[in-house]
């Protein structure tokens, strides 16, 4: 089930960029800035918690929604991503996810976030 008011919250907050092609959305991340990744595993993924932007050197990828159309966008995407997440918290070395895959939990890490500004 779909949390409206967790979305609608963190667009206030600053931490979900959507992704628009022409007129249509076709995907949006939702993130935290903050320097303890692990804060952010929890039972409920639909509440919202305070972070870190003007400390954080992560970038935590908490949610990514994308329609069947953005694998064509994909590079635009992520190099959209680093270059939001550069601009607007200059102290971010890198970008860290966490995913299950095949009933593990697996973790992600982009380090050295490099990008054209």
């Amino acid at each position: 089930m779909i949390d409206k008011t967790y979305y609608s919250t963190m667009l206030k907050k600053g931490r979900l960029i959507p992704f628009i092609v022409g007129d249509k959305l076709i995907g949006f991340v939702s993130f935290y800035i903050t320097n303890d990744v692990n804060k952010y595993l929890r039972d409920d993924p639909w509440t919202v918690l305070d972070d870190e932007p003007e400390i954080g050197k992560i970038a935590y990828i908490e949610q990514v929604w994308t329609n069947k159309a953005a694998h064509k966008y994909s590079f635009e995407i992520w190099k959209k991503l680093k270059q939001f997440l550069k601009t607007n918290y200059p102290l971010v070395e890198e970008i860290h996810w966490k995913r299950w895959r095949n009933n593990k939990l697996k973790e992600y890490r982009k380090e050295n976030l490099q990008c054209t500004l």
